[in-house]
């Protein structure tokens, strides 16, 4: 589990208040790639900003890409 500040911005009205988020991530590798893996299930977070911060090599965990697990819109 790690905690995650900043780029986890719910909305721009949020800056004076704490705002982190503790998330459950998987980091999977294989072939010389490397994945952060996220149940982003009922989650509703700044993806993009979160993916650049997490997959930084020098400040996050490093990774080559971020995976989210979201609800299917065809599955039942």
């Amino acid at each position: 589990m790690i905690t995650v500040r900043n780029a986890l911005s719910y909305s721009k009205n949020e800056k004076n208040e704490k705002n982190e988020k503790n998330l459950k991530i998987t980091k999977l590798h294989g072939a010389g790639n490397d994945w952060v893996l996220i149940d982003a299930r009922g989650l509703n977070l700044e993806w993009s900003s979160l993916a650049r911060t997490m997959c930084d090599r020098h400040f996050g965990v490093g990774a080559d890409g971020l995976l989210l697990v979201v609800e299917s819109e065809d599955a039942p």
